[in-house]
């Protein structure tokens, strides 16, 4: 993996570990957020403008 690689598994790690310590979102709604952590990570890497564009629909809907 590349170093772009590693560092967009340490975002995904640490957003979802975020999520899933919050305790502001209720313990049934924390699942549905952990099956989106392969399909968003695959994203991370296969599509470079991920970070850079705030408009990139996946962070459209990560945003809501």
């Amino acid at each position: 993996m590349t170093e772009r690689d590693n560092s967009a598994v340490d975002v995904t790690e640490k957003f979802f570990g975020s999520m899933d310590s919050n305790q502001h979102l209720s313990d049934s709604i924390k699942p549905v957020f952990k099956q989106l952590e392969i399909p968003l990570l695959k994203i991370f890497i296969q599509d470079t403008t991920f970070f850079d564009d705030a408009n990139h629909p996946a962070r459209q809907v990560l945003n809501r």
